[in-house]
């Protein structure tokens, strides 16, 4: 009779302890992909920093290159460099008249 019970006693506790363990093993694996999931979030937090920065850096270069590259400022380094001198544009259209095309002759 003892050994009935401590039999079913023996069961139930393996049983309880499957289930103590099965809990514990969800628990476990939750605090691990939680604690995977911070991570990546850290890393995806860092990078559009980064991504940011580099934004605004790709801006100030093209400022810089708008800046360099205004004619004014490449005419002035051209004089400067090459010891040439300035160029001026004016207003006014010159048009030449072209002599018209002899007409041409049919043959029969």
């Amino acid at each position: 009779m003892i050994n009935t019970n401590y039999r079913n006693d023996l069961k139930n506790m393996i049983a309880l302890l499957g289930v103590v363990a099965f809990f514990f093993l969800l628990v476990l694996l939750h605090l691990v992909s939680s604690i995977r999931l911070s991570n990546i979030r850290y890393e995806m937090d860092k990078l559009e920093r980064e991504k940011k920065k580099l934004q605004l850096e790709v801006q100030s270069l093209r400022f810089q290159v708008a800046t360099v590259s205004r004619m004014d400022r490449v005419d002035s380094l051209f004089r400067e460099k090459y010891g040439y001198l300035p160029v001026q544009l004016s207003n006014h259209i010159a048009t030449v008249k072209l002599p018209q095309e002899p007409a041409a002759v049919t043959t029969k």
